[in-house]
């Protein structure tokens, strides 16, 4: 994406690089459930696949993850908002950003976080940014 987030024509609070790292450590956290290897007595200790695939409450990726959100201000923390929910297709980004904006009730890394297919809403809202930008530029899409 050749925009900053200080661009007017992108107007994004939080910069490209930080949605593409909370992208990649998303996709990392996706899918995760709490580590069922030692519930069953019968389990075997060094059975690695298992438990590698398992979130143990100390995941590097979603320690990384919840700070890289928390260390972002209000602003940018709603603009993350609004672009996944763009990702999502919820509506247009201007209006999405006022919505997020008012409607911040839980934290911004709680709502991330359980939300199912973050990283490709938050890929899919950094793509649509780059068309529109590049559409008003008057870049071929």
């Amino acid at each position: 994406m050749s925009q900053t987030a200080s661009d007017p024509l992108v107007e994004l609070g939080v910069s490209v690089d930080t949605v593409r790292a909370l992208i990649d450590l998303a996709r990392d956290i996706q899918g995760k459930s709490a580590s069922t290897l030692f519930d069953d007595e019968e389990a075997d200790p060094d059975e690695v696949e298992l438990d590698v695939i398992e979130d143990r409450g100390s995941d590097p990726a979603e320690l990384e993850f919840q700070t890289l959100i928390e260390d972002l201000s209000e602003d940018a923390q709603s603009d993350l908002v609004a672009l996944m929910w763009l990702g999502r297709g919820d509506g247009d980004w201007p209006d999405l950003r006022i919505m997020a904006a008012e409607r911040r009730e839980t934290p911004t890394f709680s709502y991330l976080r359980a939300t199912p297919l973050v990283a490709e809403y938050l890929a899919a809202g950094l793509s649509a940014l780059e068309d529109e930008a590049n559409a008003v530029e008057g870049h071929p899409v």
